[in-house]
């Protein structure tokens, strides 16, 4: 057991790098709901989305950007609206 089996998370910064191997690993790892957020980066989330998918897991896509107060509230809101409770948040920015 990995201790992510049927947990919800949030990565932050999922389109690429580490956020989006974070965003993997948790998939594999059991994860039964994930959001992985990106800014503008709208190819590399698609990328994400398909790799955490072939593991099995539905992605919830998240758009925002960070540096707007407004735009991080509702990605909160978001967040909590599909996912429900979430256990892992990973900010990678």
């Amino acid at each position: 057991m990995s201790g992510f089996e049927e947990t919800s998370a949030v990565i932050t910064g999922a389109s690429s790098g580490i956020g989006r191997a974070i965003a993997v690993a948790l998939a594999e790892a059991g994860a039964r709901r994930l959001g992985i957020h990106f800014r503008s980066n709208q190819t590399g989330i698609d990328e994400t989305a398909r790799l955490v998918e072939s593991a099995g897991v539905t992605p919830t896509i998240l758009q925002c950007d960070l540096g707007v107060p407004a735009e991080r509230r509702q990605l909160v809101d978001d967040a909590f609206d599909q996912l429900g409770a979430i256990q892992t948040l990973s900010l990678i920015h």
